[in-house]
């Protein structure tokens, strides 16, 4: 799943609350997108 990246700076603030079984999904996401990542960025070339 694709998100927006998040910027509010007072959002980001805000102190984070410990993972619970109803954050499984945004759990499996990040770990999806760090799975990619090497991938991803080799792949990758500057012109």
């Amino acid at each position: 799943m694709i998100r927006p990246i998040e910027k509010d700076q007072l959002f980001l603030q805000q102190k984070a609350q410990p993972a619970t079984p109803a954050d499984r999904q945004v759990m499996q996401d990040l770990k999806d997108t760090l799975a990619l990542t090497p991938r991803a960025v080799s792949v990758w070339r500057p012109t």
